[in-house]
């Protein structure tokens, strides 16, 4: 798969591209992967965005936290160093009630035993009724996601030649970045 580059996007891809950057600061390489196929990337696009951008009756943080465990239950590096750094970032930037903490840890729990079918049963439910649609709509996203950046993209998201130690100081301002974007809406 050789994503369509920016500089050469036209018509829907640039559009989605365009959209992507502007609600996320990023273009995000799992969903270029999509650009050979227009109307494909067009909805991978939407299938991210909202599960992940768009606060329904789960906010960003939820979102995010869940997209997290799922990328490091899967073992996919590459985006739960993404999701990591976002996840941070956006914690960073509010202040925080231990309460919505607990939650989330309890959300990311059941997000994380999504991983393997043996597991995902009989954890109950830690979320309100209503928000169940939108986290299983998260968890699949990143199902699928996580599947696509492990087949198609680099096993880290950190470049070669960049010290780990540098890498660090490098994700949160990316991170800072990427928050900024996101909270625009």
């Amino acid at each position: 798969v050789s994503p369509v580059p920016a500089a050469c996007a036209t018509g829907l891809v640039a559009e989605v591209y365009q959209r992507l950057e502007d609600d996320m600061g990023v273009l995000v390489p799992s969903v270029a992967l999509h650009s050979p196929a227009p109307r494909t990337l067009a909805a991978s696009w939407v299938l991210m965005r909202e599960t992940l951008v768009v606060d329904g009756l789960v906010d960003r943080d939820t979102s995010e936290a869940v997209a997290t465990v799922v990328s490091k239950a899967n073992m996919c590096a590459y985006s739960a160093d993404l999701h990591t750094m976002i996840l941070e970032a956006l914690a960073r930037s509010q202040d925080e009630d231990p309460a919505n903490d607990q939650r989330i840890a309890r959300i990311a729990h059941w997000a994380r035993s999504s991983a393997r079918a043996d597991t995902a049963r009989g954890h109950g439910t830690p979320f309100l009724a209503g928000h169940m649609a939108e986290l299983v709509g998260t968890v699949v996203t990143f199902h699928y996601f996580n599947r696509m950046a492990s087949v198609f993209l680099p096993e880290h998201l950190r470049p070669p030649g960049v010290p780990k130690a540098a890498w660090g100081l490098t994700l949160r301002l990316l991170g800072s970045l990427m928050e900024s974007a996101s909270r625009k809406e």
